[in-house]
Formats: C-alpha cells, structure tokens, sequence
C-alpha cells in the first residue's frame, strides 16, 4: 500500500500538493521537466560541456521524443533559430562501423541512452550528412571508413560528426532540472517526493504513535525483531520511505508498529484525490486497487 500510494502522489502531484511550481533560474527557459539555455557560440563538445557546466547545466539530452520536440517551442525565448544553429545533443552512435540503421545509440559517455532514441519508430529524426541522408550515409558502408558517431540537431533533426572533422562545432545547448519549492521544516513536518516538492524528512522528537504507543529504540529488538533501522533513538522516522510517512516499532508486545501524528508539510486540497491517496471508498480503478488497500504490511 505504501508503494501504491508513492506512485499515486508522483503520478498525479504536481496538479493537487499546492500553488508552487518547480522553477528556472533567470534568463533560463522554462520546460515541462527542466530550464535551458542556449549558449550561442561555436564549440567543439568538451568546450560546450564546460560551457554548461560553467552555468550550473550538462548539455542537452533529451528523454524523450516529447522533450526533443520540445526546443523547438521554446525557440523564441532560447534565440534558436532551429532552421540555421547547429547545437549538441548529448548522444553517439555505439559502434559507427556497423551498417545497421537506426544505429544503436548511447549517451556520449558510453552509459544506455534513454528507449526512444533506440526505437525504430523514431528513424525519420535522423537527417542528413553534407548531401546524403544518415540513413545512406551508415547503409552504404561509407561511415565504416568515416566514423562520425557525435550527435549535432537542426532543424528537428539529428546530423552526425567527428572530432577534427569541419563540422565538429556547434551551439552549447543547456538543460538543468527545474528547482522544486521547500515543502516545510524537516523538524515539525514531512513531504513525500513529487513533481512539485523535493522530499522532506522527518527529523523531529516525536516518540509516541498514533495509537498512544512508545515508540521503541530503533536499535531495540527485544519486544520485536524488525528489519528497519534510523539511528540510535526512538523517535519516528521512515526509513522505508513509505507514502504514510513517519512510524516507529513499539514498546507494546501486541502492536508491533505504528504510524506517528506528523502532518505532512503540503497536502491535497482535493478531498477525492486524498481518496484515492489514502485507499478510500472511491480508488481510481478500484478492482485494481482493492488488492493493495488490504496487503498486509510485511514491516
């Protein structure tokens, strides 16, 4: 249940915990998921690497098709003109000798590159090189001897090069993750992770349960053998990261553990979306969900 509802408060967070949004800093344009920044000069991809780093950003590496398509709408506040800038995308071709296309495709520090730049439904993204198409250019054999394997975009579609080739030069392109909103003070209240709010840990004195139980130490297993630990004390923590929140194992024999009275810094106003948060009478899709309302908790 606790899993349940985590995925519930990050599926569906960012339109129910509060007013604030995440934000960008200053002069940076503002994304669906992160800022970016256009640095507009002509940069071999170290240097454009620096150049974001320089600015608190990496260079552009879209997760999904969504977000690629997305510099495209953002072009007016980013100065981009897509049709004539060149800027850097954070991908190359694994092995530029195979003549398979679409290439296999990795992040340029070798890491798995996200799934949609890999799908085949996603080849017309791909552009050309001088005249020819990258489609040609890889089928043909003729980047068997040539090798160029670093991504370049422009004009919605991804162009290829090589170190110490003419054409190893383009625009430093920025992204950062936007800036979430504290949600409150660690030592009075707690916030699980969403779209909206950085999480919140509870760090405060509180050793007594919901129930009115003492809370036991964490190091105590001489009531209840237990499997959490948070530290040599007995006040609530959540060290599962359960969507209840803080909790503690009890000093009672017949109650093994407890949720403990420690408001949530941000909550819903939606009283239907706290419903469903909490396994109420009316779950999203309830033939799926009644499953999880009555686990039993394997704490």
């Amino acid at each position: 249940m606790r899993l349940l509802k985590s995925f519930l408060l990050g599926t569906i967070g960012s339109s129910v915990l509060g007013q604030d949004t995440p934000v960008c800093p200053e002069g940076w344009a503002v994304g669906q998921n992160k800022c970016y920044k256009l640095v507009l000069e002509r940069l071999a991809l170290r240097d454009a690497g620096a150049a974001c780093k320089k600015i608190g950003g990496s260079i552009f590496m879209p997760e999904s098709v969504e977000e690629y398509n997305e510099i495209n709408s953002l072009r007016t506040d980013l100065n981009l003109n897509v049709n004539k800038n060149f800027f850097w995308v954070f991908f190359k071709i694994a092995n530029p000798a195979k003549m398979n296309f679409p290439p296999t495709v990795v992040k340029v520090d070798g890491s798995p590159a996200p799934e949609w730049i890999n799908d085949k439904t996603y080849s017309s993204y791909y552009g050309k090189i001088g005249p020819n198409t990258v489609n040609r250019f890889i089928k043909t054999g003729r980047n068997r001897s040539m090798k160029f394997q670093f991504f370049k975009s422009n004009a919605g579609k991804f162009t290829l090069t090589k170190p110490g080739h003419r054409s190893f030069g383009a625009a430093a392109l920025c992204e950062m993750k936007k800036t979430k909103p504290i949600a409150g003070d660690g030592n009075i209240c707690w916030q699980p992770l969403s779209d909206v709010y950085d999480a919140v840990e509870y760090t405060g004195i509180q050793s007594r349960s919901n129930g009115g139980y003492e809370c036991a130490n964490w190091n105590d297993e001489s009531v209840h053998d237990h499997k959490f630990k948070a530290g040599d004390h007995n006040y609530c923590r959540n060290p599962d990261g359960g969507a209840d929140g803080p909790w503690c194992y009890t000093t009672d024999p017949d109650t093994k553990w407890d949720l403990c009275p420690i408001d949530q810094c941000q909550t819903s106003a939606n009283e239907f979306t706290n419903a469903q948060l909490n396994c109420g009478q009316r779950p999203l899709f309830r033939n799926v969900f009644v499953n999880y309302c009555n686990e039993i908790d394997l704490k």
